[in-house]
């Protein structure tokens, strides 16, 4: 649902450059989950296309794989349309401790007219 709603944004950005209210905007994503910078295990995830994985190329109509439940996609049901291309690139933020989430990571998409 994160992935989802982060290119939500993306594509909201999207819409108000279209629209001339704004020349540019970003959007941020900021986490110690390394599941979301790092490639998926499985191409054939329910949540495939919104897959924010460093290197990855995130352009067209993004939607829910068939056997996404309701549970899943409640409140987020309709396929997501972004104009433009993105190649998402995850960078250092910080890291503190030890642990496995020790990490954090950010990615900025910058939509441009």
């Amino acid at each position: 649902m994160g992935r989802y709603d982060f290119l939500l944004d993306v594509k909201r950005i999207e819409d108000l450059v279209g629209q001339g209210l704004i020349e540019r905007g970003v959007s941020l994503f900021l986490t110690n989950d390394s599941a979301y910078w790092k490639s998926p295990r499985r191409p054939d995830t329910i949540d495939a296309d919104f897959r924010l994985h460093d290197g990855r190329v995130v352009q067209g109509i993004l939607g829910w794989g068939s056997t996404a439940s309701k549970g899943t996609t409640n409140g987020r049901e309709a396929a997501i349309s972004i104009r433009q291309t993105y190649r998402l690139s995850w960078r250092d933020y910080s890291e503190f401790g030890g642990d496995s989430y020790s990490e954090l990571r950010h990615l900025l998409v910058t939509v441009r007219k």
